[in-house]
């Protein structure tokens, strides 16, 4: 509409008198976009900067505190209650009893109740005593790996398959998974390995 006002034909006298609108309203919806980026941009810092308890290989005292945005995928995490997820989580333990947890998942879809999570029967069988908790047989234990889907935005429908050394695959299902930003509710603590970290979680797709 501008260019067509700078023709001779125009009844702005060949002025683009629409620009100055268009420029205004652009520079006012610029300010609003570029507020919103720079409190997500803090949010995001603040989350990221948030202590974790991480099962370290080197130290031999056992769990360090690092940040969210420091665990890897792999990790082995202690989350206690009224934390919240650092990533998506596999839950290998729960305080009491050890093969489950409850969870709020408000932050992931709105919903208020907690729910149930239970970890595969082989690692609750594996990690059933005090003494299998420690460090030392942690590392011990926890010998193999996790098949993962894809990431995608499927926060109740998760395909995914534990192999533990000397032992047959085990399906896993959404019902195993703690998921990012979901947090941990009547529970004193639980263990989870980290699947999927930053980016790749649930809750950046949802």
């Amino acid at each position: 509409v501008g260019l067509m006002q700078m023709t001779p034909a125009s009844l702005t006298n060949g002025q683009p008198a629409s620009w100055a609108t268009l420029t205004f309203i652009m520079m006012i919806e610029m300010m609003f976009k570029g507020k919103e980026d720079l409190e997500r941009h803090r949010g995001d810092k603040a989350t990221n900067s948030t202590d974790v308890e991480v099962l370290s290989a080197e130290d031999p005292s056992g769990f360090v505190k690092t940040t969210w945005a420091s665990v890897k995928v792999g990790d082995v995490v202690r989350v206690r209650s009224r934390e919240s997820f650092p990533a998506d989580l596999l839950l290998l333990r729960g305080s009491d009893p050890p093969g489950q947890c409850w969870v709020n998942t408000k932050p992931l879809d709105g919903e208020t109740d907690t729910k149930l999570r239970l970890a595969p029967k082989a690692l609750a069988a594996l990690l059933s005593t005090e003494q299998s908790c420690t460090p030392a047989s942690l590392r011990q234990l926890l010998r193999g790996h996790v098949r993962c889907e894809e990431p995608n935005d499927k926060v109740n429908d998760i395909t995914a398959q534990l192999c533990l050394e000397g032992a047959p695959p085990v399906l896993l299902n959404e019902d195993n998974f703690l998921l990012r930003g979901c947090q941990l509710r009547n529970t004193e603590w639980v263990l989870g390995l980290v699947v999927t970290c930053g980016t790749h979680t649930k809750i950046c797709f949802s």
